[in-house]
């Protein structure tokens, strides 16, 4: 019995194709947006200036692309669901070079910071879109399986990206490892049916659904928003002191590891169950009492403590 359960749970972290492809895109990301592009670009370069114009363009653009594919999907469906993988490359990749100029063309860097965060916004926005239909569009059991294993993976690989010279890492993200989730997408979405209802719905001729759904979801909506805000706040930490941006990463994947993990044993013992407003009531409290917490702390010592921990992280 033992050993059926542990050769389930292996079969369990084994990966494929799509959980892969999202793994680096993950780790991709988090070292391109979440903590601003940085743990691989120079320290020097990370001034306040360059962090706080890279985070304004890049959350606006990611934003607005959402409400506008929103928009898009309800008025232009066909379009809008193809798996237009260039347009979501294209700018991906514009983004990570005009950073990459920004560290030595320091005549035009603001610019090309904004143009950059903006490129990065937009490319990053398409390809959560683009994994976010390929994983709706296998089966339930398959899909969420997939997009847990995925992230799981993500933390590994982020962690791996530390091994590597840091003056390489900037310039194998666009040219090597991009290329690759990128065709991930490609293969898998060639296998996707596209006979499937999701893909031939027209939302105009049944307006009443979605606002049922909107009824019915906006308070998960707000859960998820509530907490991506807290998160946000963290993050932009990385203003004043680019190393907090690192560890807050480097805690982030940690966390995204073991939840992952977590979950996926889990699965083999029991059905689990998602519901992302009962997982608020538990994250939330202990999310508010940290920030009540560091409120009542004194500036120096926490300071200490980020740097002590950043030290013996890197």
């Amino acid at each position: 019995m033992a050993r059926t359960s542990f050769s389930n749970i292996a079969r369990t972290f084994k990966p494929n194709t799509a959980s892969l492809g999202y793994a680096l895109f993950l780790a991709i990301n988090a070292a391109g947006v979440w903590g601003g592009v940085f743990p691989f670009l120079p320290m020097n370069f990370q001034t306040p200036e360059v962090m706080f114009w890279f985070f304004l363009m890049q959350s606006l653009v990611f934003s607005l692309c959402y409400l506008a594919s929103a928009v898009g999907v309800y008025y232009f469906p066909g379009p809008t669901r193809r798996f237009m993988v260039m347009l979501a490359s294209a700018p991906y990749l514009l983004g990570w070079c005009c950073l990459i100029g920004a560290i030595y063309l320091h005549g035009v860097a603001q610019a090309l910071v904004i143009a950059g965060g903006s490129l990065l916004g937009l490319g990053s926005a398409g390809f959560y879109m683009l994994w976010q239909r390929l994983f709706a569009s296998f089966d339930a059991d398959h899909g969420n399986h997939d997009l847990i294993l995925g992230t799981a993976y993500g933390a590994l690989l982020y962690f791996a990206l530390y091994a590597i010279p840091q003056a390489v890492t900037a310039f194998l993200i666009p040219l090597v490892f991009m290329p690759l989730f990128a065709l991930a997408i490609v293969l898998k979405s060639r296998q996707i049916d596209l006979r499937q209802p999701m893909f031939e719905d027209v939302p105009r001729e049944h307006p009443q659904v979605y606002r049922r759904v909107l009824r019915d979801y906006w308070r998960s909506a707000l859960c998820v928003g509530a907490i991506a805000f807290c998160t946000g706040v963290m993050r932009s930490l990385a203003i004043g002191d680019p190393r907090v941006g690192s560890l807050v990463n480097l805690l982030s994947m940690t966390g995204c590891l073991v939840a992952g993990v977590g979950v996926l044993v889990l699965w083999q013992f029991k059905n689990v169950h998602m519901n992302v407003t009962n997982a608020y009531r538990i994250a939330f409290p202990l999310l508010i009492t940290s920030f009540l917490v560091q409120a009542t702390l004194d500036g120096r010592p926490p300071s200490c403590m980020r740097c002590t921990a950043w030290q013996s992280l890197s």
